[in-house]
């Protein structure tokens, strides 16, 4: 992350605001990005099922997780995993509270989250990382 940007501390989540030109159209919103402090298992992204990040506290694993606002469809918007490992998915309720905790802090009404490699991880669609491993092997 560059270091002359500004952002605004909300917790554990910040907003930076890119100082380069929007690259999403003038009249949703600015290019935002936010770093957002999540929770992980480190088994089992070691040595388990991969990386499902959580918003609860577990154990002692903490990993601020860099989200970028992008422009999905013709008139949507949605988060794109911009920092960190891979996210395969997510447990429970963490897709949803994530989701609205990334559009509450940017005011904004963003619609999915996708990881690094742009697959969407929120909500779990057919061509979700969950979606494809868990019917690989019917």
């Amino acid at each position: 992350m560059e270091n002359n940007r500004p952002f605004v501390n909300n917790g554990t989540c910040d907003l930076i605001i890119n100082s380069s030109p929007p690259q999403i159209p003038v009249n949703t919103n600015p290019d935002i990005i936010i770093k957002q402090k999540m929770y992980y298992d480190i088994y089992d992204r070691e040595e388990g099922i991969g990386f499902y990040p959580q918003m609860r506290v577990i154990q002692d694993t903490t990993i601020f997780i860099h989200f970028k606002l992008f422009v999905y469809g013709l008139n949507a918007l949605g988060w794109l995993q911009n920092s960190g490992p891979v996210i395969y998915g997510f447990i429970k309720r963490d897709g949803v509270e994530l989701l609205n905790t990334l559009n509450k802090a940017a005011n904004v009404n963003a619609i999915v989250i996708s990881n690094a490699g742009g697959r969407i991880v929120y909500p779990m669609m057919y061509s979700s990382t969950d979606y494809i491993l868990e019917n690989y092997s019917k």
